[in-house]
Parts: C-alpha cells; structure tokens; sequence
C-alpha cells in the first residue's frame, strides 16, 4: 500500500511531496482522495499490528519497514505544505480531499513516533516537526476566531476537543496528538516547546519587534518561520496557549519547565 502511494506521489508531484498539486483541479482531487484512501487503510492496518502483536514480530512486518522508508516523505510533506503562507495553507485546510490526506499524513506520524523503529526521524527533526508542523496547524484560523462571537459554544468545544477529547479528525486535533506523543516519546522535545512557546508569547506580546529577537535563543533558528513571521501576533499567543494545555499533563513532573 505505501509503495503504491509512493508511486503515485512521484509521478502526480512535481516534488518530493505526497499532496498534488496541479493545474488540473479533477485530477488533483482525485489523485489526493485516491492516496489519503490508501493511507487511511494503511494506518488502520499499522494500528492494528501496534496493537496486536509483540515486538519481534512488529519489527519484522513489511508495513513497518516500508514506513521507515516512507516517513521522511510525509515529514517533508507536511513541511512543504505548512510552509506556504497563512491564506494558501487555509485555503489547503478548506478542500476537502487535500485536507484528509493531511489528516492521514499527521494520523500516521502519531503512530510511528510512538514506536521505538522510528526514533531516529523523529528525534532528528524534532524542533522543526513541533514549530514548523504542529504550531503552524493548531493556529486559530479566521473562521474560528469569527465563532467566538458568532456561535462561542462552537469556539469553545472546539478548544476542548483540541486538547482532551480529540474526537474530530482535523489537522487541528491531529496535530495536538503529535505534540502529546513526540513530547511523551521523544527526548528533549517536552522542554525544547515549552521554552519555545513561552518565548514566543513573550515576543509577540512585546509587539514581534527583530530587533528583540536576540534575547529569545530558542526562536532565533525560527525567525523566518511561517509561525513566527506570517502569524498574527494575537493568534500566536493563542496557538501557544492552546499548545501548553495540551501537554498540561506532564509539565508538573518536571520542575525544570515549571
């Protein structure tokens, strides 16, 4: 299954990227409904195997070393697309055969970073994986903001689901499971966020001026960033608040964090 979304991948991309994007939106639709349905099956069947068998023989499965091969290909995927600018990558979010092969892509890494096989993608990309993926897809987006006013038990079941329930499957919520689980599995990762978003908040609220930049070191790699410099300043806070309540439940273990 991951070898014949791989394929399609290459010859329907014009890079190495999972989602297709083409001037040829039926073609586009279907070839991203077509591998977001493959790997819908795939992640079932590496859920089950998660589930249901013991190490050795998880190891040993030909889905496991397939997506050892397969995950940089989703990291870079979603680098690519969460990198564009705010209002492509909502406009992304808003179709809907593009928005659930994201959801499936992040589905996949939350149940890779889980197993032992994978530390290594994850643990070597960790920094960009929390601020470059998961940061620029928990954002508030516009509509959701307008919902505070508009329909404000809407705004704040959303904002439950987002960091407890997590029973809609939308990037949000996909995204705040890979945080919970990378910063649960992944060395480093829990106090690298958690400084990160607290700088962050500290910098937007003085107004994100560069010249500022030199006193918060775990942002200075991120200058450039899409979360950082195309956020507005009141939904960076907002993502970095929502970020610390999800991973609420581990921060009073470490006195160091709090």
């Amino acid at each position: 299954m991951l070898d014949i979304i791989l394929k399609l991948s290459i010859i329907s991309s014009s890079s190495e990227t999972l989602l297709t994007k083409t001037s040829l939106e039926k073609l586009d639709s279907m070839l991203n409904n077509l591998k977001a349905r493959a790997l819908s099956i795939t992640n079932a069947i590496l859920n089950y195997i998660t589930c249901y068998t013991l190490p050795a023989p998880m190891q040993q499965s030909p889905f496991f070393s397939m997506a050892l091969q397969f995950a940089p290909v989703i990291l870079m995927s979603l680098f690519n697309a969460c990198s564009t600018n705010y209002s492509s990558l909502s406009l992304l979010m808003e179709n809907d055969t593009a928005n659930e092969l994201l959801v499936e892509m992040l589905k996949m890494l939350v149940l890779l970073s889980d197993n032992n096989n994978f530390y290594g993608v994850f643990a070597q990309n960790k920094q960009r994986i929390l601020v470059d993926i998961i940061l620029v897809l928990m954002r508030t987006q516009e509509e959701e903001r307008q919902s505070m006013f508009d329909n404000p038990e809407s705004f704040v079941a959303l904002a439950l689901d987002t960091c407890e329930k997590q029973d809609n499957a939308i990037c949000k919520t996909e995204a705040a499971k890979l945080l919970e689980s990378i910063c649960d599995h992944i060395d480093g990762a829990l106090t690298f966020v958690s400084v990160f978003v607290c700088e962050a908040m500290a910098y937007a609220l003085k107004g994100r001026n560069p010249d500022t930049l030199c006193h918060y070191l775990s942002l200075q790699p991120f200058a450039s960033s899409p979360f950082l410099a195309q956020t507005q300043i009141e939904v960076i806070v907002d993502t970095a608040i929502v970020a610390m309540t999800d991973i609420s439940y581990l921060t009073p273990r470490r006195k160091d964090i709090l």
